[in-house]
């Protein structure tokens, strides 16, 4: 099985560059590691989308559509779930506490997420043995060849 790890074609551009997909480390404080998510989720995973803001100071979730069109598209990068860790397993890994957990558990079903859904790698990842795949205009996920990535 394939856990993803979805990001924008801008982020996207700047993890190719750099060859390695980075932990998002932002509310996170030692002893607590930072996490690099995945999800099962077939198409995009619902926590991970970006947030619109209207001009009357509203705001929502962005719908897939605006968000590729907003970030100049959607990339994500797939890895074996053998090589993650799920549930009380990650919680532990990365240190966090159980209450910080459960709010996030809390946050995400709010979100429409599937918290069984998530995975997640405490550390960086180096692109080697990552899946590649970038959503095309028709909102279907298509394979980067792998010549792409040796530039």
């Amino acid at each position: 099985m394939i856990a993803w790890h979805y990001t924008t074609a801008r982020k996207f551009d700047l993890i190719m560059k750099s060859k390695v997909l980075l932990p998002a480390d932002i509310g996170v404080v030692a002893p607590e590691l930072p996490i690099l998510w995945f999800s099962t989720h077939p198409k995009f995973e619902p926590s991970a989308h970006k947030a619109v803001t209207f001009s009357d100071g509203t705001s929502r979730s962005a719908t897939l559509d605006e968000m590729y069109e907003k970030a100049g598209g959607l990339a994500r990068f797939g890895c074996p779930v053998n090589r993650l860790k799920c549930g009380e397993n990650l919680r532990k890994a990365a240190k966090m506490k159980s209450l910080m957990w459960r709010q996030l558990v809390k946050r995400g079903i709010q979100m429409r997420a599937n918290p069984s859904d998530w995975w997640g790698y405490v550390g960086t990842m180096p692109l080697d043995g990552v899946i590649v795949e970038i959503m095309n205009p028709d909102m279907q996920w298509c394979r980067v060849p792998i010549d792409f990535l040796a530039q």
